[in-house]
């Protein structure tokens, strides 16, 4: 007798030493995988369930996009703006100062950002409610550090920072803070419940801590409910709408669970989106795949789009478009294959990884070739 997905799911969780995970799998039929593993909170025993959040990490990076698009669909945008105008000080790459970098750049990975020491120290500051000025970091040229030697337009270079960067330009375009604009232009005409600002989640319990093993022990990462505390209200009174747009994780700060997820991956198999109305039409979601960069070199990206990380690598022969996400122990998946009609989403709250040979890590080879095998049946 065939062993069930679940059995099987929960093998493959445990030869890559993963503390908790949820997968979701669809096509333009409906849901037709859905699993569940392990512990959401080790230390309290909470079990993972189809109500878990997972901080998504680079994932964020489509949501926004997409919001981006939606600004851009409406006409308070566009993606040739240059981002000093949108930002309302110069920015300018110091080696090429006369050259534009633009919005378009920013979200292709190609401005000629980098991520460096600068930036590091400038996120800590901004987690630890520090309050620094991003036009301290960027106006002008900053650093050449910060910065690598191809013009703007001409290289793909990924870069946290520069969708911190769009994070301020949405508050001030749209002059709401960046995970109220998020909400109000995402996630509640898709019906999810989770956000970019933990403090607003329904419930504490649905969020998953993220781990990394420390000699043998699972060790808290990020969202461990038992010491970080919730930032005050009067922390948010004060904010200023563009001073820094990092602070909500535009780069990687998503919280939302595999369903939630699976419902952004749906608009691209549903050109009009969900029974809330369309989204996004179907012109601009196009544009986020189709107009995309090659990508010499090692590693898993070899395409990439308007936000969106494009590969026929993972699953030999298929062509998919949507992201990953590496952060804090976490990994993560949304893939969709339009052409076939379907989609899926892999959260891991912890894994052990180890580079495979498409550049992907094994883990994510072993579970996508996995879902996908299911998919065919």
């Amino acid at each position: 007798m065939a062993q069930s997905p679940h059995s099987d799911f929960a093998k493959l969780c445990d030869s890559f030493d993963i503390a908790g995970a949820s997968i979701i799998a669809w096509t333009d039929s409906g849901v037709s995988l859905a699993c569940y593993h392990g512990w959401s909170q080790i230390d309290q025993k909470i079990p993972v369930g189809p109500e878990t959040r997972y901080r998504i990490a680079s994932i964020s990076k489509l949501a926004v996009a997409l919001v981006v698009m939606k600004q851009v669909e409406k006409g308070k945008l566009r993606l040739d703006d240059q981002i000093g105008d949108l930002l309302g000080y110069p920015v300018f790459h110091p080696i090429f100062p006369d050259l534009p970098i633009t919005l378009r750049h920013l979200l292709q990975h190609t401005s000629g950002l980098a991520d460096g020491p600068e930036y590091v120290k400038f996120l800590r500051a901004t987690y630890a409610a520090e309050n620094p000025a991003l036009a301290e970091l960027i106006q002008g040229g900053g650093t050449e550090e910060m910065w690598t030697e191809a013009e703007p337009g001409t290289q793909f270079r990924y870069s946290n920072l520069g969708y911190g960067i769009i994070g301020a330009i949405l508050e001030r375009t749209l002059d709401a803070r960046f995970d109220e604009v998020m909400k109000t232009e995402l996630l509640v005409p898709l019906g999810i419940q989770g956000s970019f600002n933990k403090a607003s989640l329904p419930e504490r319990k649905t969020l998953s801590t993220l781990y990394r093993r420390n000699e043998g022990e699972w060790v808290p990462q990020v969202d461990d409910w038992e010491v970080e505390p919730t930032l005050s209200k009067s922390h948010w009174e004060s904010y200023q709408n563009g001073h820094n747009g990092i602070e909500f994780g535009p780069q990687g700060g998503l919280r939302v669970s595999a369903q939630e997820l699976m419902e952004i991956g749906k608009l691209w198999l549903s050109w009009e989106g969900n029974e809330s109305g369309a989204l996004l039409g179907k012109s601009h979601l196009a544009q986020m795949a189709s107009e995309s960069m090659r990508i010499s070199g090692q590693g898993a990206f070899k395409e990439y789009g308007l936000g969106l990380h494009i590969t026929e690598a993972l699953i030999p022969g298929v062509r998919l478009i949507g992201h990953t996400g590496d952060a804090y122990g976490l990994h993560s998946m949304l893939w969709v294959a339009p052409a076939e009609g379907k989609g899926f989403v892999v959260l891991l709250n912890s894994a052990e990884v180890k580079e495979g040979e498409s550049g992907f890590y094994e883990v994510e080879e072993a579970l996508a070739n996995w879902i996908w095998g299911l998919m065919q049946n």
